[in-house]
């Protein structure tokens, strides 16, 4: 390994390697019982996470407001599809993505259709979910632009 560090506001790991020459067997091995206390603590907050959505999103279609998901990548197919929010009838009617040749396109798995920025003009959503936390100041000046007072979350 030649160097480890952190980059996109801390949301990836990067490594530059280059193969060894030390034979992997002389490489340390995980410890199996502090590997199993990270795997409970990630199973746990994980589900505290995702029940903490649902009700979020519950809440927003139970009093009449209208969420959408900003990000059609991977982040947002794995959003909706964690949370099972699938159309019709769910509490994300919409995805919203600046890329042109998606808009008009549909998620993958949960069939949500993808539109443009613009289209949230009409739509007025109440709440916005950026799938990436690195672009939620633009995603809010870009709403506040269009005159929305919509608010931004990310996950």
């Amino acid at each position: 390994m030649l160097d480890v560090w952190t980059d996109y506001d801390d949301q990836y790991l990067m490594i530059t390697a280059k193969p060894s020459r030390t034979p992997a067997s002389s490489v340390a091995k995980p410890d199996p019982t502090a590997m199993n206390k990270d795997i409970q603590y990630f199973t746990e907050h994980q589900a505290i996470r995702m029940a903490s959505w649902r009700s979020k999103l519950e809440e927003t279609k139970n009093s009449g407001k209208k969420a959408v998901v900003w990000g059609s990548g991977s982040k947002g197919v794995a959003f909706l599809t964690a949370l099972n929010l699938h159309t019709p009838d769910c509490e994300i009617e919409y995805v919203v993505d600046i890329n042109p040749f998606r808009e008009g396109k549909y998620m993958a798995g949960t069939g949500q259709e993808i539109v443009s920025p613009a289209f949230l003009k009409r739509y007025k959503p109440d709440l916005a979910i950026a799938m990436n936390p690195i672009y939620q100041p633009e995603i809010k000046a870009d709403l506040e632009k269009m005159g929305l007072s919509t608010e931004v979350v990310s996950v």
